[in-house]
C-alpha cells in the first residue's frame, strides 16, 4: 500500500466519530509484545535477579553487622563485668592493704608505747600517764581557742549590759564545754582493781605496815586502782573506811565477785590464806608475797601439791623478800620467786632522826624481844656489860628476869611510835638463832637502815641479804652469843663508814617499791585467760569417767609403757584433719629451724629426747648422725615400726636419771616437757645444758596457754587425764633464763587451724623453741 493510499484510509477512519480507540495492527502489537518479552527478558529480569541477589546479600550483610554488633556488644558487657570484678577486686585489695598497714602501724604504735609504758615502769612508773590518778584528775585545758568568739565579745563590749551578756555568754560556753570534758572523764573505761589482802589489818605489824607501803606504791604508780582487804573472822559485818575494806571470811567470795579485782596480792609470812574462805583465792589471779624466812611453814602435803600445780599453770606468781626464801621455795618445785625485798615508803610512817654526835664509849643497841630472839638477847646483855641495850616489847609481855633486871638494858612497850627507840639506837640487833617463823627481811631493821642506823644480825636473819648488798651493818660469822658480840664492836669500831650517801642510796635503789608495781602489772597482763581447776577439781572429774588424773614422772611413764598408747600414739593424735596440718607445720618448724642451726656442720650428731613413736626422728634423719632415747619399750617398738632405724642407735632409758656420755649439735625434745613438774624439768634443763656442745642447740615444743587453757574449758578437762602445764612467750623466756639457757628463736605453730572463741582464734596452738646455753 502506497502512502496517499494509507494517509486516505486513516482520515477515513477518523471522520467517524465513534473511533476513538484504535487498534494497533496486529503485525505492531505482536512486535511490541515481543520486544517487550526480550527487553523483559533481556534487563528486567536480570536487574530483578540482581537486585535480589543484592537484597539478599545486603540483609545478610545486615544480619551479619547485627551479630558482630551484637557479640561486640555481649563482649563490652563482659569486658564491663570483668573491669567492675577488677575494679572491686582492686578495691578490696587497697581497702585490705590499707587495714593491713593501718593494722601494722597500730601494733607498731602499742609495740612502742609498750617499750615506753615497761621503760618508765622501771624507772619511774608514777610518771605514766595512766599510774595513779583518775581521768578526772587530767581533764585537758579550755583555752582560748575553743572560746575565742565570747572572749571577743566580752573585749569588744562598750555599755555595763553588753560586758554582762558577753560574760553570761562566756559562762555558758565555758559551762558546756566543762561538762563535755567531765562527761568523757566519767565515762571513760576504768581498770579493774589491784587488791592487798592480808589477815587483820593492824598498825604495828610487819606484814601490815608492808601492805600499807606497797598499796601507797601502787595507787601512786600503777594503771590499777588499788584498795586493801582487812581478812576478819566469820560472822562478822563488813566495812570499809577509805580505800580499806574490812571483809569477813565467809563473806571474801561475794566481795570478789562483785569487785572483779584483776590482781590479788596476798600477804603473810606464809601462803596459808589462799585456802581460806572455802578455797575462793585458788582460782583468783594471785600474786603471793610471802615475808617469813620459812615460807612454807605449816603447809601439809596435799596443800603443797596443790600450791605446785597452780603457780607452774600460771594462776599463782609468788615473790619473796629474801633470796634465801626463793632458792627453797625453788627445790620444793615451785617457779622460782620473784625476789623483792621489803618497800618501805619514806613518806609515809618512816621514824625521822634527829641529829646527834656518835658516842662509842655509849653504843647503844636496839633489840625486838620476841620468842625467836630471846635466847641469844639474853646472853649478850649479860654478857657484854659496856654495851646498853633498848628492848621494845609487846605489852602485857612476860620476859625472863635477865632482861627486866640487867642494869644495861631499858625496855619499851612496842607502839605505833617508835621515834624513841630509833633516836636512842646506835645501831639494830636481830639475834635469831632459828630462821623458823621469823620474817625473811626485819622492817624495823630496814627502816632503821632508811635512817641511817645500821643493822647487825645473825646468817638466819633474812636481812642478812640486804647488808651484804648495802654494806649498812655487819653479818655475825655464827648464830651465837659470841660472834654477835664481835659483830656489835666491829659496828661501833667502824660506825661512821655506815653513814655515807652512797650507801644510803644503795639501800634506796635496792629497796624500791617500782620493782613491785612492775611486777604486779606483768602479772595482770599475763593471767591465765579461764577457770584452771585445782587438782582435786581435775582429778574429781576424771573419776567420773572411771579415770583419773595421771601426774608425776612414774605415773606418766607407766601410762606410756602401755603398748595400746604406744600402737595408736600419732594416729589417735594427727591423723584428722586439722591435727595433721598441725602435724605438718610444727615438724616443718622443727626441721627449717635444724637446717639453719645445723649449716656448716659436717655429720652432726643429733638426739631425740622422749622419741617416742619416732614423729620427730623422721625430721632428724636426713641432717646428721642419730640418737632415739624413750624411757618406755613400747614406744621404741613402735619406732622401729615407723622409721627406718639401721642408722640409728636406739636407748631404753629413763631420761630423769639416765646418763648419756656424748655431747649433741642438737636435741629435740617434743612433748614430753609439758607433762613434767617443775622440779622434774629443771632436772631437764640441766641435763640438757651439760650434754649440748658449747655451740648446740636445743628445740623442744610448749603448749601457748592462751590457747591450751580455752581449748580445756571449751573440751571439758575430763577429757584430759594425763597432767601438763602450759606456758606464755614471757613464762618459757623466764623459765630458760633460770636454768641457764637462753631462747634464739621462738615459732609459733598453728594459728587459727582450730576452731575458737574470737579473742583466741589467733593464739598458735603451740611454741617451737630453739634455745641454746645463755652466755
Amino acid at each position: 500500500m502506497g502512502t496517499e493510499d494509507r494517509e486516505r484510509k486513516l482520515r477515513s477512519v477518523h471522520a467517524h466519530k465513534e473511533s476513538f480507540v484504535v487498534a494497533a495492527p496486529n503485525g505492531k502489537y505482536t512486535l511490541m509484545q515481543r520486544l517487550g518479552r526480550r527487553l523483559t527478558y533481556w534487563y528486567t529480569l536480570p536487574f530483578g535477579e540482581s537486585q535480589n541477589q543484592f537484597n539478599a546479600a545486603s540483609a545478610e550483610m545486615l544480619s551479619s553487622v547485627h551479630e558482630s554488633l551484637s557479640a561486640v556488644e555481649e563482649r563490652l558487657a563482659s569486658l564491663e563485668t570483668q573491669l567492675e570484678r577488677r575494679v572491686f577486686s582492686f578495691t578490696q585489695e587497697q581497702r585490705q592493704s590499707l587495714a593491713r598497714a593501718q593494722s601494722a602501724w597500730n601494733d607498731n604504735f602499742d609495740l612502742l608505747r609498750g617499750e615506753i609504758d615497761r621503760s618508765l615502769c622501771r624507772i619511774a612508773p608514777e610518771s605514766r600517764l595512766s599510774a595513779g590518778e583518775s581521768a578526772l584528775m587530767r581533764l585537758p585545758q579550755i583555752g582560748t581557742e575553743s572560746l575565742y568568739p565570747e572572749l571577743h565579745d566580752v573585749q569588744n563590749a562598750l555599755t555595763p549590759e553588753e560586758v554582762q551578756g558577753a560574760l553570761d555568754a562566756l559562762s555558758a560556753s565555758y559551762s558546756a564545754l566543762l561538762k563535755e570534758s567531765l562527761q568523757k572523764g566519767l565515762s571513760a573505761p576504768t581498770e579493774r582493781p589491784v587488791v592487798l589482802l592480808c589477815r587483820q589489818l593492824q598498825s604495828g605489824d610487819a606484814v601490815s605496815d608492808e601492805v600499807w607501803d606497797l598499796c601507797g606504791m601502787l595507787r601512786r604508780a600503777s594503771r590499777h586502782p588499788a584498795c586493801i582487804v582487812s581478812l576478819e573472822q566469820a560472822g562478822g559485818e563488813s566495812a570499809k573506811q577509805g580505800y580499806v575494806h574490812q571483809v569477813p571470811e565467809d563473806q571474801l567470795a561475794d566481795w570478789i565477785k562483785a569487785q572483779n579485782p584483776a590482781l590479788m596480792i596476798i600477804c603473810g609470812r606464809t601462803p596459808e590464806l589462799l585456802f581460806s574462805s572455802g578455797g575462793v583465792l585458788l582460782h583468783q589471779n594471785c600474786l603471793v608475797r610471802v615475808t617469813g624466812q620459812d615460807p612454807l611453814y605449816g603447809i601439809g602435803a596435799a596443800e603443797m601439791q596443790e600450791l605446785l600445780h597452780l603457780c607452774d599453770s600460771g594462776v599463782h606468781r609468788y615473790c619473796t623478800a629474801a633470796k634465801h626464801c626463793a632458792d627453797k621455795m625453788e627445790q620444793l618445785g615451785f617457779r622460782r620467786p620473784a625476789v623483792l625485798y621489803p618497800y618501805a615508803d619514806a613518806g609515809n610512817r618512816m621514824p625521822v632522826r634527829r641529829p646527834r654526835s656518835f658516842d662509842a664509849a655509849h653504843f647503844t643497841v636496839g633489840a625486838m624481844a620476841d620468842a625467836a630472839s630471846l635466847p641469844l638477847l639474853c646472853e649478850i646483855v649479860q654478857q657484854n656489860r659496856d654495851l646498853y641495850f633498848v628492848v621494845l616489847m609487846q605489852p602485857q609481855a612476860s620476859l625472863p628476869d635477865a632482861l627486866r633486871r640487867a642494869a644495861n638494858c631499858t625496855l619499851q612497850t612496842l607502839s605505833s611510835d617508835l621515834s624513841a627507840f630509833y633516836a636512842a639506837a646506835d645501831c639494830i640487833l636481830l639475834p635469831y638463832g632459828d630462821a623458823a617463823q621469823t620474817e625473811a627481811c626485819s622492817r624495823m631493821a630496814l627502816a632503821g637502815m632508811h635512817s641511817g642506823i645500821p643493822t647487825v644480825c645473825t646468817p638466819a636473819a633474812g636481812i642478812a641479804e640486804m647488808i651484804e648488798k648495802t654494806g649498812l651493818g655487819t653479818v655475825s660469822a655464827r648464830a651465837d652469843a659470841a660472834s654477835l658480840a664481835d659483830a656489835l664492836h666491829e659496828t661501833a669500831a667502824q660506825y661512821a663508814e655506815y653513814r655515807t650517801p652512797q650507801r644510803a642510796e644503795l639501800l634506796r635503789q635496792t629497796a624500791s617499791g617500782e620493782a613491785f608495781v612492775r611486777l604486779a602489772e606483768q602479772c595482770i597482763a599475763e593471767a591465765v585467760p579461764v577457770n584452771v581447776p585445782t587438782l582435786a577439781e581435775w582429778d574429781g572429774l576424771l573419776m567420773q569417767s572411771g579415770s583419773g588424773l595421771i601426774r608425776g614422772e612414774a605415773a606418766v611413764r607407766a601410762h606410756y609403757q602401755r603398748m595400746d598408747v604406744a600402737e595408736n600414739y600419732t594416729e589417735q593424735r594427727f591423723a584428722a584433719y586439722p591435727h595433721s596440718c598441725f602435724d605438718v607445720m610444727e615438724r616443718t618448724s622443727v626441721r627449717v629451724l635444724l637446717e639453719q642451726a645445723l649449716a656448716g656442720k659436717e655429720n652432726p650428731l643429733l638426739l631425740d629426747a622422749a622419741c617416742g613413736d619416732g614423729r620427730m626422728l623422721e625430721c632428724l634423719l636426713p641432717l646428721g648422725r642419730c640418737t632415739a632415747a624413750d624411757a618406755s619399750p613400747a614406744m621404741l617398738q613402735a619406732l622401729r615400726l615407723r622409721v627406718n632405724t639401721a642408722n640409728v642407735s636406739l636407748l631404753e632409758m629413763d631420761l630423769l636419771r639416765g646418763t648419756l656420755p656424748e655431747q649433741y649439735d642438737a636435741i629435740t625434745c617434743f612433748r614430753l616437757l609439758r607433762h613434767c613438774i617443775y622440779a622434774d624439768r629443771r632436772v631437764l634443763w640441766a641435763k640438757f645444758r651439760s650434754i649440748l656442745k658449747p655451740d648446740g642447740v636445743l628445740l623442744f615444743d610448749v603448749p601457748n596457754q592462751q590457747f591450751e587453757l580455752p581449748q580445756r574449758e571449751k573440751t571439758g578437762w575430763a577429757e584430759y587425764a594425763v597432767y601438763s602445764v602450759s606456758w606464755t612467750r614471757e613464762a618459757i623466756m623466764r623459765e630458760l633464763a633460770e636454768n641457764g639457757l637462753r631462747a634464739a628463736a621462738i615459732v609459733p605453730v598453728g594459728a587459727g587451724l582450730y576452731p575458737m572463741p574470737a579473742q583466741f582464734r589467733g593464739e598458735p596452738a603451740t611454741y617451737t623453741v630453739l634455745a641454746v646455753p645463755a652466755d
